[in-house]
């Protein structure tokens, strides 16, 4: 399999742009500097066979000289080149898998800035798709795709959670579009390559289940972006029809003034409070609405409590202490 891509010693990283070396049998690695997992994306060689006995001497020379620019311009990190010369190349040869494929690799390095979103990555998915229809059984497109969907995930993933939050916690309503974007990005990933670990990390987001950044069901965030249930309805049918016995997770709440005061997510009467919601307050007509009021004004609490000793003792003796014991009475009731 190595003999068919170009083999590369370096590759910037996606995200900060560091160089990192690699050695000829890694796949994956994370960037010392931010922390980023990448895939490592390695040009395909090119096949000059399919025009051979189709272009004179001359022009055959010519296509020849396209694919060794190509080739050492993706190797050398001149993607823009690369790009061009893949333009180049097609007008020759427009049913050359490879070319489409390395055009793809190509397209993927020059768009995945941070300002730069899956409307955009799309073009990524039909150079694979074009790609793959003139090669279904190319040995190279399947790592490739791979890859690049991985790598796709891997930069919605890390800008997601390192945008900065204001001192009141929240987001600036331009950040959260963004975010709204990185979020959108897991499906062009999961277009590229059917992992579902793509979308259930979208559900995750959008049901604002344990992992979630954004409160997605805040009153004001919901009102701007109404789509998040849809979308999240669409991952959900997508991930079971590949794996039917997949479970939406739960949504998270009603345990951040319980959680500061306890100073640990997973301390036993956190937990209570957690199966709480989720099997009696939750089932409830009224439940979600509820939990959606508590995710807002909760979370403004919680922020106060963390920071005083005496404002959690107060908690724990009347708000914590009664409702584990309102738990226990309507578990048994």
């Amino acid at each position: 399999m190595e003999n068919q891509f170009v083999q590369i010693t370096s590759q910037n990283c996606h995200n900060c742009g560091a160089s990192i070396q690699i050695s000829s049998n890694t796949d994956n690695l994370k960037c010392e500097y931010c922390e980023t997992q990448i895939r490592i994306l390695r040009p395909v060689k090119m096949n000059e066979e399919s025009m051979v006995g189709k272009l004179n001497d001359e022009d055959m020379k010519k296509y020849r000289n396209m694919l060794t620019i190509l080739e050492n311009s993706m190797k050398a990190g001149n993607f823009k080149e690369g790009y061009d010369y893949c333009n180049k190349a097609l007008e020759v040869d427009p049913t050359s898998s490879e070319i489409w494929e390395n055009k793809a690799i190509c397209s993927f390095w020059l768009s995945t800035k941070r300002d730069v979103f899956s409307s955009q990555a799309k073009e990524i998915v039909t150079y694979l798709n074009t790609a793959k229809s003139y090669d279904a059984n190319s040995k190279t497109l399947p790592i490739t795709s791979k890859n690049i969907a991985w790598d796709l995930y891997s930069l919605g993933y890390i800008w997601l959670h390192t945008t900065p939050k204001m001192q009141n916690g929240g987001f600036l309503w331009t950040d959260i579009d963004k975010m709204f974007e990185y979020v959108k990005l897991w499906d062009t990933a999961f277009d590229i390559y059917n992992e579902t670990h793509f979308l259930k990390e979208a559900v995750i987001e959008f049901t604002v289940a344990d992992g979630a950044v954004v409160n997605w069901l805040d009153k004001g965030v919901l009102q701007k972006y109404p789509l998040t249930q849809k979308l999240k309805d669409t991952y959900i049918k997508k991930i079971q029809k590949i794996e039917p016995s997949y479970v939406p997770p739960k949504k998270k709440g009603f345990c951040f003034i319980a959680t500061a005061t306890m100073g640990s997510y997973d301390h036993p009467e956190v937990m209570e409070l957690r199966n709480f919601r989720d099997n009696w307050i939750l089932e409830k007509n009224w439940g979600e609405g509820f939990v959606t009021w508590y995710y807002h004004y909760g979370s403004i609490a919680a922020k106060f409590i963390e920071k005083s000793l005496v404002l959690k003792r107060i908690c724990y003796l009347l708000i914590v202490k009664p409702l584990v014991y309102l738990t226990r009475i309507v578990k048994f009731k």
